[in-house]
């Protein structure tokens, strides 16, 4: 799978599209034809002083810096393309590696939201935890995101930032030290834990006390299954009006999902009994997904077996017939619980 091309399924050059703090690599570019709008926290002029200052770019390549179009933080991009003027004109957006930062990230797909048209895109790069230094790290959960959401968080709390430094580790291969492994060559074994924790802790303390200029961390820890739950939720509570066109397996250290705007709002049409069954399937997913066995399960393929399955299945669940399953869960759910049940 080329990386480029699947970023860019849904960038059309014949629409507009926002890509999220391009900086010198972007996904699509505008020199290739792209009817594309970059958006950055930076302006042009400071971001080619950063680039120069703490990237060590080259003055000769400071070409590739995209113009910045829109100067807002990702958080704030619904206000931002709304004062532009093109609220609910945009067709896609892009973003690589800006996810993972962000301290609400509700308030940033309410935004992306906004800007989409009814049935645009919103294509995403996100790390999975599980293979980059946040391996040691548990996945973000739901009262996490209601937490930042609703308590308008604007950077990392003091307890992220605790728990980004206590936990942060670095793959070991021989002498070398990197951010993460790629999957499936290497071995997960070769995480080793960074940080000092009674300093770690001194330094949490001293945040609470007098909290310190905005530090960048990774404040949402996912994977493709726990972000697919995430989401679901968000989706059943009315908070978020995406629905999932697909979410990649993890290449390399990261992993790709593509979200459509609904073209029928916000509100779910399934019923409580319908979304609880297919949480269960989300549920079991994530959970048989975590930590180092989920990464040997992905790279054999391994499916749950009957007996882990029928271990905690719930009469509802063994009540439903196929027909009902299927409407309850729908298409993709339920071929992913048909693998899950009957491969072993």
């Amino acid at each position: 799978m080329s990386r480029w091309k699947e970023l860019r399924r849904f960038a059309d050059k014949e629409k507009l599209g926002i890509e999220i703090a391009p900086f010198f690599r972007p996904i699509a570019k505008k020199s290739d034809g792209y009817n594309i709008l970059s958006l950055d926290i930076f302006d042009t002029k400071s971001l080619k002083e950063i680039a120069v200052e703490k990237h060590n770019v080259a003055e000769h390549n400071l070409h590739l810096i995209e113009d910045v179009d829109i100067v807002s933080n990702a958080i704030d991009l619904g206000e931002a393309v709304t004062a532009k003027g093109l609220n609910g004109k945009i067709d896609y957006i892009l973003s690589s590696h800006n996810f993972e930062h962000l301290p609400d990230p509700i308030k940033f797909l309410q935004g992306c939201s906004s800007a989409l048209r009814p049935g645009g895109t919103l294509t995403m790069a996100i790390p999975d935890h599980r293979m980059c230094f946040d391996h040691f790290r548990t996945p973000s959960k739901l009262s996490d995101w209601l937490a930042a959401y609703h308590n308008n968080h604007r950077q990392p709390t003091p307890e992220t930032l605790f728990d980004y430094n206590a936990n942060i580790g670095t793959y070991h291969i021989g002498e070398k030290r990197l951010v993460g492994m790629s999957h499936p060559r290497d071995n997960p074994d070769g995480f080793w834990p960074k940080g000092e924790l009674k300093s770690i802790y001194a330094t949490y303390v001293a945040d609470i006390a007098d909290p310190s200029a905005y530090r960048d961390v990774h404040c949402n820890v996912v994977f493709g299954a726990s972000l697919e739950l995430l989401l679901s939720d968000l989706r059943y509570l009315g908070l978020i009006d995406f629905d999932i066109i697909e979410i990649l397996p993890p290449q390399g250290l990261e992993f790709f999902i593509h979200l459509r705007k609904s073209e029928s709002g916000s509100s779910s049409r399934e019923t409580g009994e319908e979304f609880n069954l297919r949480r269960l399937v989300l549920l079991r997913e994530m959970n048989a997904s975590l930590g180092r066995a989920g990464l040997t399960r992905l790279a054999s393929k391994m499916p749950l077996s009957q007996a882990e399955l029928d271990s905690q299945k719930p009469a509802t669940f063994r009540s439903l017939s196929k027909k009902l399953l299927h409407k309850a869960v729908g298409n993709r759910i339920y071929e992913k619980l048909k693998r899950l049940r009957y491969q072993s």
